[in-house]
């Protein structure tokens, strides 16, 4: 499918679905397949995306979050490299290697899956991932004093325990994305961290990787963000819900309005005021509960 193709696609989707910005998320790894999570993926992506921008052809406001495996150093480096991107607005710091039996089971299919790799090659990917643990701090160091330097926001992804939190801490993170526990959630918002859940997540009760369900994180300690993941469609509902049955609708728009644009420093967006851009759709609520999304508007220009 050709890029432009692609993105006029999903540009059109989101603002459908009242998605007035968007960070797409893009991995680096340094691989030679021609996977979507490869590196050469998301150098593509992000060109093709800043024409698009800069020529006028979008409905929403595209941002790009880039993903830097630490256990990868060609991927720190690359992410390093379209950090310096305007389009580009931070990096998500993870680390994907697989560290029980079942997760040690799953990954020859991920491998095939999402990077077309045979078992074998999977087998030596695995050992080469393990053996590059020894460099992950120096990695996240590294990635993290480069993003400062160009004024780039630090996310941490699937954080599993304190450590993980105190690391994040240290590399001056500002968002913890889907931790694992409810317990590390409250350790993360204790930290001062935005923590951020899917939508999918909130809707379906449960997380699809086996990790901490949006449900529990209002209760004692409420979540900060709550994006749209794998699912656009799932996101306005899921404010929707959230309103409803776990705290007002206010509360429940900031989630993906002004605290995913305050966590990621993005000015002029996220709130209705003065000298801010005129983003906002209007929603009806119909009597079987089924939200009509309106018009939306960008800009003050109506999209959808």
């Amino acid at each position: 499918m050709p890029l432009g193709v692609a993105i006029s696609s999903i540009d059109a989707r989101l603002a459908s679905c009242a998605i007035t910005t968007v960070f797409h998320s893009l991995h680096t790894l340094a691989i030679k397949y021609d996977s979507s999570r490869s590196a050469a993926s998301a150098r593509r992506t992000v060109e093709a995306l800043s024409k698009c921008v800069a020529e006028g052809l979008t409905r929403v406001r595209h941002r790009v979050i880039v993903r830097c495996e630490l256990t990868d150093e060609e991927s720190c480096q690359i992410a390093a490299e379209l950090l310096r991107k305007d389009i580009v607005t931070g990096v998500c710091i993870q680390d994907h290697t697989p560290s029980n039996d079942e997760d040690v089971a799953r990954f020859p299919q991920f491998c095939l899956t999402e990077l077309g790799m045979s078992p074998a090659e999977a087998s030596s990917y695995l050992a080469a991932k393990r053996k590059r643990l020894q460099f992950k701090e120096r990695n996240a160091k590294t990635i993290a004093q480069q993003a400062h330097a160009v004024g780039k926001c630090i996310l941490t992804h699937d954080d599993c325990d304190r450590s993980d939190i105190q690391k994040a801490m240290g590399l001056g993170a500002t968002v913890s994305e889907f931790p694992a526990t409810p317990q590390v959630t409250e350790i993360a918002r204790q930290q001062g961290l935005y923590v951020c859940f899917g939508a999918p997540n909130a809707l379906r009760g449960r997380s699809h990787a086996g990790h901490a369900a949006a449900k529990h994180a209002l209760k004692p300690t409420p979540m900060d963000i709550l994006c749209s993941d794998y699912y656009p469609p799932a996101l306005l509902p899921a404010i929707w819900n959230w309103g409803a049955k776990k705290a007002s609708l206010p509360e429940a728009v900031r989630l993906s309005t002004l605290n995913p644009a305050s966590a990621m420093r993005l000015r002029r967006i996220g709130i209705i005021a003065p000298g801010n851009y005129a983003d906002f759709a209007i929603v009806q609520e119909r009597a079987n509960q089924e939200l009509c999304i309106e018009e939306v508007y960008v800009g003050g220009r109506r999209v959808h």
